[in-house]
């Protein structure tokens, strides 16, 4: 066995090569903490944020809704345009937001945020529908109001995209309120938007023969209101938020024991390629039963026969 003599100039740059491997492993830790630290300060001041408001909005027994497909952030111009959205959901003065197109945590879109930004912009609660590993272009909820609980699923997609949705519960002036948003799937996959169809419609028929729970749903049907999905819809017990508006393609408001005030379309300007539609309404007071005034009650009457009294034997004479 040979054995390698080692020299003071081997030993040297030896010690070199560690101590750069050292002084490159600080550095970058160094520069990991320089990020990341100041982000985690930053989203523990922020986060949880005070009670959400949106607009200068009174809390009140009025949910004002609003449907709209924020185009993944992008305007019509291929800019980013978070702020632009900001704005006319600001501007609109909505409580309860269902956005469409919101998924944008992809590397080619750097993955960015739009849900997590409008939220913390408008200071409004944020709900994610099905996650990016799930295959779906995304739908989210923004909400000036809390949101107790939400389950994040899909719709039946057997041909075409995956349909994601939300079905959430929020709380408005103590009372729940279920709230759907959905994506059904594209216009050709009839089969597949007929059962998706299907299944938010016996979601309704539940709800009107159960709990008769106040229900909204903010979406897409991917239809006309000449379509079967809106038929359906209606013979459901849904009822259309602007039933007087026939050009309507896609997107939809409906609602279930609650009451309309006001419906609008918005123009949505060079911000995205989908119209923006606004509904208002009211919470239905609750029923009040009259009260049933109390009939006095007759005593019983005695229907007991007196008893005849025991027949006395006559007196035998002695």
């Amino acid at each position: 066995m040979r054995l390698r003599a080692t020299t003071p100039c081997a030993k040297l740059g030896g010690h070199t090569k560690a101590k750069r491997s050292v002084l490159l492993r600080l550095g970058l830790l160094f520069v990991l903490c320089g990020v990341f630290v100041p982000a985690s300060v930053h989203r523990l001041l922020v986060w949880p944020s005070p009670p959400p408001q949106s607009g200068n909005y009174e809390p009140n027994s009025t949910i004002s809704t609003m449907i709209w497909a924020v185009h993944f952030g992008y305007d019509n111009y291929g800019q980013n345009n978070f702020h632009d959205l900001a704005r006319k959901i600001r501007d609109a003065n909505v409580q309860v937001v269902g956005l469409l197109e919101t998924d944008l945590a992809r590397p080619f879109n750097a993955n960015w945020d739009v849900v997590e930004w409008l939220g913390e912009e408008l200071n409004m609660y944020t709900n994610y529908g099905p996650p990016t590993m799930k295959n779906t272009w995304g739908v989210a909820m923004l909400s000036a109001y809390p949101i107790l609980s939400a389950n994040h699923s899909f719709l039946p997609s057997p041909n075409g995209e995956l349909a994601a949705f939300i079905d959430a519960q929020i709380l408005v002036q103590g009372k729940q309120v279920r709230v759907i948003v959905a994506h059904f799937g594209n216009h050709p996959d009839v089969y597949d938007r007929q059962l998706q169809t299907e299944e938010v419609c016996r979601m309704a028929n539940e709800n009107r023969q159960t709990v008769k729970q106040p229900m909204l749903f903010l979406g897409y049907l991917s239809d006309s209101p000449k379509s079967e999905s809106f038929k359906a819809f209606i013979e459901a017990g849904w009822d259309d938020s602007a039933p007087r508006y026939r050009g309507r393609w896609c997107e939809y408001i409906f609602y279930m024991n609650l009451q309309l005030k006001k419906f609008r379309r918005v123009s949505r300007e060079h911000v995205t390629d989908t119209e923006i539609q606004v509904a208002n309404f009211e919470m239905l007071p609750p029923v009040e039963t009259p009260p049933v005034e109390a009939t006095p009650v007759a005593p019983a009457e005695d229907t007991q026969q007196p008893q005849a009294e025991p027949a006395k034997e006559p007196a035998h004479e002695l």
